[in-house]
């Protein structure tokens, strides 16, 4: 029999109260009864094993028997007793339509992205196509916990307002120097396999939990990013102060992606190939 997973926000103690759309999702989806094992994971990287102890008009209690993995904060390479691998990748794109976010987000948070940052760019300016209000941003949240329930991801992606490319670069990538590798989405770029042996031939240290290169990858919308955006981009990277980040131009194949294909394929490669571009020793 398949162990149901929920999702709940924190993970005190041996009890667990599940309440609206989780308790729904037990009681009248599921028609779980007192007995039944589930698992509960939080969105820190913590999962349990549970026994359902009371189904009640609106609320279910959960008794936990195990812990089934315990992640730090820190990135953590695998957890010995699931091996599930999580490394510390953020994809940040321009905004999507909505039609398209939804499968976008599901896959990311699959593949185990850990942030998406949503950008205003010159050629995606916000319409009422693309617009993310409050209640979107609530429903992407959702999608994401559905997501992590069905592919066993611990942890939830964390998807971050809406900014403009330039504050995005100046203030994230540059001033806090958030990232150690940049992967930016160009059809004039370096094949991705290439990119992937030129850093692993130049890593020297092994993969760790206490020093772990942090990957950004950066989509344009399907028009690209302007020149404007490009220069502004290449200016901060060669400033004094931006020297930890090192930029790859990207090429993922010969034919034109949609932004949407192009952040799925290019995360969840990046996360296939990412032990190996770091641990050369």
């Amino acid at each position: 029999m398949t162990i149901r997973r929920f999702f709940i926000d924190k993970i005190i103690n041996d009890k667990v109260i599940l309440v609206g759309q989780q308790h729904n999702h037990l009681r009248k989806s599921l028609r779980l009864k007192v007995g039944n094992s589930i698992e509960l994971f939080d969105s820190n990287g913590q999962a349990y094993r549970g026994i359902i102890s009371e189904v009640n008009k609106n609320d279910s209690k959960v008794n936990l028997v195990s812990m089934i993995t315990s992640a730090p904060e820190d990135q953590q390479i695998e957890s010995k007793s699931t091996g599930d691998i999580s490394f510390p990748i953020d994809v940040a794109t321009s905004i999507p339509k909505i039609s398209r976010a939804d499968w976008m987000i599901e896959k990311l948070n699959e593949i185990g992205t850990r942030s998406l940052y949503l950008l205003e760019t010159e050629y995606s300016k916000s319409s009422a196509q693309s617009t993310i209000s409050e209640n979107k941003l609530d429903r992407f949240h959702r999608i994401v916990i559905e997501s992590s329930k069905q592919s066993k991801n611990n942890r939830l992606m964390n998807i971050c307002p809406v900014s403009s490319f330039s504050d995005f670069i100046q203030l994230q990538v540059i001033s806090q120097r958030k990232w150690d590798h940049l992967f930016l989405g160009d059809p004039s770029g370096m094949d991705l396999p290439e990119i992937f042996k030129s850093i692993s031939s130049k890593s020297t240290t092994k993969l760790d939990t206490n020093k772990m290169n942090r990957i950004l990858i950066l989509i344009g919308p399907e028009g690209g990013f302007s020149q404007k955006e490009l220069t502004q981009l290449d200016k901060l990277l060669q400033e004094p102060t931006s020297s930890v980040v090192q930029l790859h131009k990207m090429k993922l194949g010969n034919h034109i992606l949609r932004m949407e294909t192009a952040a799925i394929l290019s995360s969840g490669l990046v996360n296939i190939q990412y032990p190996y571009l770091f641990n050369n020793k």
